[in-house]
């Protein structure tokens, strides 16, 4: 089987590279998927000019990863570290382009919005990232117990309505942003991919994206094929971000939040509402016989794309309640 998987993964090593080779620049986290684009691309002879990893205030492992794969792979690195002021200058652009204030969102996509801006100041003009393939690949843990025809209309049903926000900035910022993962030929292979190959067993655990693992440890990559899945902000420290918030939020803004419909489940909820509304935007109405969110009130989908809260298949809230 892993070798039936192993050759698997060279074909979408191949196909990753067919959607990325017009790129000049990639967002490396150092993660399975995006050290995935960084090898794939140079197994088939194509080399960025550049990778960026970002990181608040030094925080999270991804730097250390990131380091790791560029030297393996002879690619220029550069980090990019901010702060607060920097984390408070591009607060507003992420708002108002993603149109969201829910805490995980803006903090993960705070990060990605640094490398990206740092990109364009460094002549970048096409950048590749690993967007897509924790949805094709089984690379969240609450997917590794569930039945392989469950994960795979999940993903199905992930693939019809996905969209990134590295996109959105990208486009904000006048950058052409390619998910590497997101292209028809690889979520074709992806879809068609046993489960067998997507989940494995190894190391006294379940492990999602396996495919990606293995091919990745035959290249050489052992210690980055193997780490455990660290989210955006986790990776570059910016989940910190959310204590900053939670103490600016003032007594007022929570007010303001109750006295508009919501129930912030958090003080950096409030915060960044605030500041949401402060640029102008405002949360859209339910129509007839859309469900709202019993949170903020915006229609709710799968998950409400305003605060980030969403029930489960139980009927039972969820948001995120930390700082």
């Amino acid at each position: 089987m892993a070798e039936h998987c192993l050759a698997l993964a060279e074909e979408l090593s191949r196909r990753v590279y067919e959607a990325c080779r017009g790129c000049d620049c990639l967002l490396l986290s150092g993660g399975v998927d995006t050290a995935f684009v960084a090898a794939s691309a140079a197994r088939h002879g194509h080399r960025f000019s550049l990778a960026l990893t970002s990181t608040y205030r030094g925080m999270g492992e991804d730097v250390r990863y990131a380091s790791r794969v560029a030297e393996r792979l002879g690619l220029r690195h550069l980090v990019v570290e901010y702060g607060d002021p920097e984390a408070e200058e591009g607060l507003d652009d992420v708002l108002s382009t993603l149109r969201t204030f829910d805490p995980v969102e803006v903090r993960c996509s705070l990060s990605v919005y640094m490398a990206l801006r740092r990109a364009l100041a460094e002549g970048c003009r096409r950048v590749a990232t690993g967007d897509g393939a924790d949805e094709l690949f089984v690379g969240y843990d609450f997917l590794l117990g569930r039945p392989p025809s469950y994960v795979d209309a999940w993903a199905r049903g992930v693939v019809a309505r996905w969209r990134f926000p590295s996109v959105e900035l990208g486009g904000r910022l006048g950058l052409e942003v390619v998910p590497a993962y997101a292209g028809r030929d690889v979520v074709e292979l992806a879809l068609r991919a046993p489960h067998s190959c997507k989940v494995l067993e190894a190391r006294g655990r379940l492990w999602g994206k396996a495919l990606l693992r293995l091919w990745l440890e035959e290249e050489g990559l052992e210690e980055v094929a193997w780490r455990p899945k660290d989210p955006i902000d986790r990776g570059s420290g910016s989940e910190a971000l959310s204590s900053r918030w939670a103490l600016e939020a003032s007594r007022g803004a929570l007010a303001e939040a109750s006295r508009d419909g919501l129930r912030p489940p958090s003080g950096s909820h409030a915060y960044l509402y605030a500041r949401f509304k402060r640029l102008g935007l405002s949360i859209p109405k339910p129509s007839l016989g859309e469900r709202p969110c019993p949170v903020c009130g915006a229609p709710l989908e799968a998950a409400c794309r305003f605060c980030g809260a969403y029930l489960d298949e139980d009927g039972r809230l969820h948001a995120y309640s930390g700082p």
